[in-house]
């Protein structure tokens, strides 16, 4: 019992600290900062998902036969990276997949075009 009294107190104490309030208005500064930030990357990122996407079903609705389309998958952009920036940024989000190929494995850096996050398949 004389434990938890002595637990709770030094729990109280550090709690009433001023340094403990300082550093819980910084965090919360810091998140509200990022956030604010983060929202114009999600809502590019989520924007070029929508266009891609657009021009991925048109592509599918014009092509004459299965066996000549080239599918170009997306990842849709995360909820969650209004928080924080994930390996999404530096990853592709976009995958070929075709009759005559096998996806490739995603190639970190930048491709020869000088583009991040390149992902290409790779033909037989």
């Amino acid at each position: 019992m004389m434990f938890l009294t002595l637990i709770r107190q030094e729990l109280l104490t550090h709690l009433m600290s001023a340094r403990f309030f300082a550093a819980v208005i910084i965090t919360l500064l810091l998140v509200v900062a990022n956030t604010f930030v983060l929202i114009g990357a999600h809502e590019e990122r989520l924007a070029d998902y929508s266009q891609k996407e657009a021009v991925n079903r048109e592509t599918v609705a014009a092509t004459p036969a299965y066996s000549v389309l080239k599918l170009k998958v997306q990842r849709p952009p995360n909820p969650l990276s209004l928080f924080s920036a994930s390996l999404e940024t530096r990853f592709g989000s976009d995958i070929d997949i075709a009759f005559n190929s096998v996806p490739a494995l995603l190639r970190v850096g930048r491709s020869s075009a000088g583009q991040t996050g390149d992902v290409s398949g790779s033909s037989f």
